[in-house]
């Protein structure tokens, strides 16, 4: 999932978050990362988050959506597409507004920041200015997020040419949607 679904699947105390919003810029052994106790669990709790993602049958589904022009970016076009209606749907899920959900892990996320990864650092700016929790609300905006994946990506070249496919099976995705969040209630197990 985006930034938006791993933070709606996190653990709650701002070391966990800060971890499982890091999880993709920590590589191999967490023991060996040097981060605090509840950082690593946050780590680890990403790394679960996306090996359940993408092995449901809603994800799996979605990635058939999109046509072989799109390559190897299906499964991140999946995670976007995932984001988007977690945000329209949001309220149906929480009690607490996207847009005050979002404010607050950031400040929980800022409060670890002595933690951050070089790298994580860097997104973290971005994500906060430009509030990537609620940017994927807007079909318009997701254009701009491809645009800037093909920015810093030469192999994702054409990867906006993937915005027409999202609206060509929007409401199916839409039902995939809903599949999915029912899938993910097996991360209560984990």
């Amino acid at each position: 999932m985006n930034f938006l679904g791993h933070a709606f699947y996190s653990l709650t105390s701002p070391e966990q978050l800060c971890g499982n919003m890091m999880g993709d810029f920590v590589k191999g052994d967490i023991l060996k990362s040097g981060l605090p106790p509840l950082v690593q669990e946050g780590v680890k709790r990403h790394r679960t988050i996306d090996r359940v993602c993408d092995s449901t049958a809603a994800f799996l589904e979605m990635k058939k959506l999109f046509s072989v022009k799109v390559g190897h970016y299906k499964g991140v076009l999946v995670d976007i597409v995932l984001d988007h209606f977690l945000a329209i749907h949001f309220s149906q899920f929480s009690h607490i507004p996207l847009e005050v959900f979002a404010l607050e892990c950031y400040e929980k996320i800022e409060m670890c920041r002595e933690c951050f990864t070089p790298d994580f650092e860097r997104v973290f700016f971005y994500m906060k200015r430009d509030n990537f929790f609620t940017q994927n609300l807007e079909l318009e905006n997701i254009l701009e997020l491809l645009k800037s994946i093909e920015r810093r990506s030469p192999k994702a070249k054409g990867l906006q040419s993937a915005l027409e496919e999202i609206k060509l099976h929007y409401r199916e995705f839409e039902r995939l949607f809903f599949q999915f969040i029912e899938e993910m209630k097996i991360l209560d197990e984990e």
